[in-house]
């Protein structure tokens, strides 16, 4: 893996777990930048899990919120579907 594609984030416990991204984008109406990331650790399923956050252009440099609401997961799966080329649900 590319050491430059690798981010470190703080979990609610202050617990630094290290993340790999997938694939970053703008939001084509809104001043919204996304970015998808995941651990490559497989579950008991062996599924991969994919998360997103996002930074909304009007805010402070390097301020980011996890994406939660629906409509933005919505978003989400289906420029990674399009991207990975599958038919799942990413969260």
């Amino acid at each position: 893996m590319d050491e430059d594609l690798k981010i470190t984030l703080e979990d609610e416990e202050g617990v630094l777990h290290d993340y790999f991204l997938v694939y970053s984008f703008d939001h084509p109406e809104l001043d919204r930048h996304y970015t998808i990331y995941t651990d490559y650790i497989p579950d008991e399923e062996n599924n991969i899990s994919y998360y997103a956050m996002y930074h909304d252009g009007d805010e402070e440099e390097g301020l980011q919120h996890a994406v939660e609401e629906d409509a933005d997961w919505d978003f989400v799966n289906s420029v990674l579907e399009a991207f990975l080329g599958e038919d799942d649900d990413f969260e």
